[in-house]
């Protein structure tokens, strides 16, 4: 779990409201990996539940470069945005986009099953494409099949660009959050982000802390994004959505590139 400054504080409150006098007998782990963002370090703490959720170790204090969690496959970034309080906006990107033919698969005689997750694994671990790889498939009989790494890959998939995903929500208007979110959706391919006022309400999207369809939709314009989705419409608007999606596309169409 990751959150802004008072995020801990907030977490252990939360846990704080009830009575752990049984969880010492649970025989299955269950934790918490809890994560606090500051502008320039992120504070890990870890409460694990049959310890009553009381932090089982010391603190783990690490930089925040915007990077929240990378594995082979993809990586997570975050940036800090004012909503009058901290609050975090999101990016999800893959490395590249693995995608299986599934018509080509059962040509080979081979199904469609778990090991094509071990097969985009190993793909996304840079594994020799001269090396060996075995296919393991079937529900009642196992079989197996050998296959050289390079020649599967070029007979049963197609190798694409990653997809990036962003996600903004709760965020006012100014300066420094437009160019934040801008960095930070920039070239995606998918932006969700709030569009809680239309313009003609811009007076109480200030005071409210939130953006309107077109401070949105120029934004993502802006940000150079392929596709977006207003959201977060607020409850004024019931039946008006429509309002909301077309001014944040005008405003889109307007500022793109």
């Amino acid at each position: 779990m990751y959150g802004p400054e008072g995020f801990l504080k907030n977490i252990e409150g939360k846990l704080a409201g009830y009575s752990w006098n049984l969880v010492e007998h649970y025989s299955n782990l269950f934790a918490l990996n809890v994560t606090e963002l500051h502008p320039d370090h992120m504070i890990t703490r870890n409460y694990i539940c049959q310890n009553r959720f009381i932090p089982a170790s010391e603190d783990i204090k690490q930089p925040f470069n915007g990077l929240l969690h990378k594995k082979p496959a993809l990586s997570v970034s975050a940036e800090i945005l004012d909503h009058s309080i901290p609050c975090l906006g999101f990016t999800i990107e893959e490395r590249f986009h693995i995608n299986i033919l599934k018509d080509s698969v059962a040509g080979l005689g081979l199904e469609v099953g778990h090991w094509l997750n071990e097969f985009k694994q190993v793909l996304y671990n840079n594994k020799d494409p001269d090396s060996e790889f075995e296919v393991k498939y079937g529900r009642q009989v196992l079989s197996k099949k050998i296959f050289i790494l390079g020649d599967l890959v070029k007979q049963i998939a197609l190798i694409t660009p990653g997809q990036k995903v962003s996600y903004i929500v709760d965020t006012a208007y100014s300066k420094s959050n437009k160019g934040k979110i801008i960095e930070l959706a920039k070239n995606a391919n998918h932006l969700f982000i709030e569009t809680a006022f239309l313009e003609r309400d811009r007076d109480i999207a200030e005071k409210k802390c939130h953006l309107t369809a077109w401070q949105a939709g120029s934004i993502a314009g802006k940000a150079g994004v392929k596709q977006f989705t207003p959201f977060h419409f607020s409850p004024r608007y019931k039946g008006l959505g429509h309002l909301l999606e077309k001014e944040a596309m005008d405003a889109y169409n307007r500022h793109s590139a």
